[in-house]
Formats: structure tokens, sequence, C-alpha cells
């Protein structure tokens, strides 16, 4: 019974490091491929705008992909509180929202949330 339950921490451990190598590559072909895409059939206004949301999102991917490395920098909770912001970024400009909006309300509630949680965790 043992050895399964090491086998299979052994087996999920392999796959987390596969998708992280896997999320890696993507983000090394989106960056190296990313002028390509976002010049393919637009504008100079709009290459730019689609550029900056290709980077906006490799960024995301690649703290997602690194993250057993983020957390033993930060902690478990910064690194969440962090990636809920990324994605906050992210989304506030791809819709081009300015001002505070529906996104920005639901992030501070799951930040707090994610706060309580530890606090009472602890």
């Amino acid at each position: 019974m043992k050895q399964l339950q090491q086998d299979r921490q052994t087996q999920k451990g392999d796959l987390q490091l596969d998708l992280s190598r896997l999320l890696l590559i993507v983000c090394c072909l989106l960056f190296f491929s990313s002028s390509y895409i976002a010049n393919y059939n637009t504008t100079i206004d709009e290459a730019w705008q689609r550029w900056n949301f290709l980077m906006y999102f490799n960024f995301t991917l690649m703290f997602f992909s690194l993250r057993n490395e983020a957390k033993k920098l930060i902690t478990n909770t910064v690194y969440r509180i962090v990636f809920y912001l990324l994605i906050n970024y992210f989304i506030d400009n791809y819709f081009g929202l300015k001002d505070w909006s529906w996104n920005d309300f639901i992030t501070v509630i799951i930040v707090i949330i994610e706060l309580i949680y530890n606090k009472h965790k602890k």
C-alpha cells in the first residue's frame, strides 16, 4: 500500500513537471512567433495592441509554468494573489476596462477570501 502511494506521488510529480515543460515550450514558441501573429492582416496600431496582449498572456503562462520556483521564493498565498492580479490585468487590458469594473471587484473578493482562508488555516 505504501509503495502504491509513493508511485502515485512520483507519477503526479512527473505530470506536473511535464506540464511545466510544455507550458515553457509554448511560451518560447509564442514569444518568437508573436510578432508574426500580431502583424497578420492588421494595421500598425492593431498589430501593436495584439503583440501587447500576446506578451501579457505569455508572461502569465510563464509565471504559471514556473509556479514551483515562484512558490519557493514567495509563499503560496502571495503566489496565488500575484496570479489573480496578473489575470485581472490581462482581462482589463484585453477588454479595454479603464475604470473600476466587475473584474476588479471579483479579483478583490477572491484576494480577500484567499487571505481570510489562509489566516484561519494557520
